[in-house]
């Protein structure tokens, strides 16, 4: 949970969406961009200056991939998760585009990711959540 906050944190606010696995299309995905150097404030087109950072879950498992070339996929919580849900929230903003027309688009607002652990001892069930609010 941390690494998912901390990665919030730092990734490119405008490139922050959540969307269906490209795999597994039933499941909702968290896909960032973070910079690769701390110098870097504005994303690439060819995104070559971020690390791509998709999180999800399978089944009863949290899985973290990040991606730098290679694909490495981290499975983060393995067994008991119960109940995974990413949600969102957009507002409509009012800018002025190239042609100096004004026009309405829609942007993220905030994300929770929230879920359930079963500890499977005594009965023991834990809550969590994370909620972010998307930096302008």
């Amino acid at each position: 949970m941390d690494y998912v906050m901390q990665s919030l944190q730092m990734a490119y606010q405008e490139d922050i969406v959540v969307k269906k696995h490209d795999i597994h299309i039933e499941k909702d995905e968290l896909l960032l961009y973070v910079p690769k150097e701390n110098s870097d404030i504005t994303l690439s087109k060819d995104k070559s200056n971020a690390y791509k950072i998709e999180i999800y879950s399978l089944d009863d498992e949290i899985y973290i991939t990040k991606t730098n070339g290679v694909s490495l996929n981290n499975k983060m919580l393995d067994g008991n998760i119960i109940d995974f849900k990413i949600e969102t929230q957009k507002e409509k903003i009012n800018y002025v585009n190239s042609e100096g027309k004004l026009e309405e688009k829609e942007l993220l607002k905030y994300i929770e990711i929230k879920f359930t652990v079963d500890y499977k001892i005594r009965g023991i069930k834990r809550d969590y959540l994370i909620k972010y609010n998307i930096r302008r």
